[in-house]
């Protein structure tokens, strides 16, 4: 009995024909469906596997720490009128931490199999997580780590925002996700005073990479928006030329589209 029970426990069976593979991520992900009709997610590691749920928690499945801090701010407000004088305490904190981290994982694993929807979904999980510790959390050190990470997050989540919408054939919404992320992203700087970050943020750099082979691939035509950027830096390469003739046609070019983009 205790050898059955043994074999029954051994990953070998589930393993077999499935190797991990150190040089292609994508061999190591797969979704199946469980003995339930859920679907899991499956990460092959060099000494077995992890699985989580593809839906609700990665763990369980079930009511995430997200629901049960957000079903308890409501009940607070329902008692106090507002949430004043709510808070999280260090263990909740502890599993939020965990949460975002799995869920972290998991987004990973979405990416790696092209499921947009699902990624961007665990993205908005996070940012709502971080934004509910920084403005709850009694351990402001923990809330802070995490917080310091949100152009990360809002940098995946306008990722897989753009990718479903090309899936979709909505090119226009792709770019917009785009852009608007990037224009947050910089006002998420500059409200944290770091400005100096913009110049050298590397989330920025990959959304516009993304962006600009979108719009190679596709042949996306640019936004008027884009098209005054594009002139100003012109303009400006003029000036520091002396070509002030050039500047004068560039500046009325300007001004034309941003008549139109006000209008």
């Amino acid at each position: 009995m205790e050898g059955r029970a043994a074999m029954a426990e051994d990953l070998d069976d589930i393993l077999k024909g499935w190797d991990y593979d150190p040089t292609d991520e994508k061999v190591n992900v797969r979704l199946v469906v469980a003995a339930d009709g859920t679907q899991k997610v499956q990460l092959r590691v060099r000494f077995g596997v992890l699985q989580m749920h593809a839906d609700g928690t990665p763990e369980g499945g079930g009511q995430s720490q997200l629901d049960r801090i957000n079903r308890d701010i409501a009940a607070h407000r329902a008692r106090k009128g507002s949430d004043d004088g709510f808070s999280i305490n260090a263990m909740q904190t502890a599993q939020v931490s965990q949460e975002i981290m799995d869920y972290y994982q998991r987004r990973v694993c979405f990416f790696i199999l092209a499921d947009y929807r699902r990624a961007m979904r665990d993205a908005e999980h996070n940012l709502e997580l971080m934004a509910v510790l920084t403005k709850y959390s009694v351990d402001h050190n923990t809330a802070f780590n995490h917080e310091r990470y949100r152009a990360f997050v809002m940098m995946d989540r306008a990722r897989a925002a753009a990718m479903l919408a090309v899936e979709q054939d909505d090119l226009d919404r792709a770019v917009g996700e785009i852009d608007e992320t990037v224009a947050a992203i910089r006002d998420f700087y500059k409200a944290h005073s770091r400005e100096d970050l913009v110049e050298d943020s590397r989330e920025i750099e990959v959304l516009q990479d993304l962006r600009a082979d979108l719009r190679k691939d596709y042949n996306i035509p640019f936004s008027d928006a884009e098209r005054v950027l594009a002139l100003k830096k012109e303009q400006a390469r003029a000036i520091a030329h002396e070509d002030y003739e050039k500047a004068a046609r560039l500046r009325d070019e300007i001004e034309r589209l941003e008549k139109r983009l006000s209008g």
